[in-house]
């Protein structure tokens, strides 16, 4: 996904000294990314590596003509999808799970028989 800011006061377009990005990914850690200048656009490129509810700030610092400062922060969230190594391994263990429970079925199932030839 791409990540874009731009920092407008009015009618002119401030300069910018600060622009940054912070994802918070579903497992807690966090992510800085520097947004690079575009003209007068600022841009990132974000790769999700785990799917689920992620939050993403975005920070825009400057100044004015005149040297006034600016701070601009906007706040968003977003889903990002399970990608297909993520399905496979997913699949895999849901496989190697199954097979547990079967071979434990099948383990139970010989000791019950075994008991019983036991007795007789």
């Amino acid at each position: 996904m791409t990540i874009e800011a731009r920092l407008q006061a009015d009618s002119e377009t401030p300069v910018v000294e600060a622009a940054v990005a912070q994802i918070r990914t579903p497992d807690g850690s966090s992510t800085f990314l520097d947004l690079a200048a575009n003209g007068d656009t600022f841009s990132a490129t974000y790769t999700p590596t785990h799917s689920g509810l992620h939050s993403l700030e975005v920070t825009v610092s400057g100044k004015t003509a005149d040297g006034s400062l600016i701070d601009r922060a906007a706040y968003l969230t977003f889903e990002a999808q399970p990608g297909q190594g993520e399905i496979e391994q997913s699949r895999a263990s849901t496989l190697v799970i199954a097979l547990a429970a079967v071979a434990f079925i099948i383990g139970l199932i010989l000791l019950g028989r075994v008991k019983r030839g036991r007795k007789n």
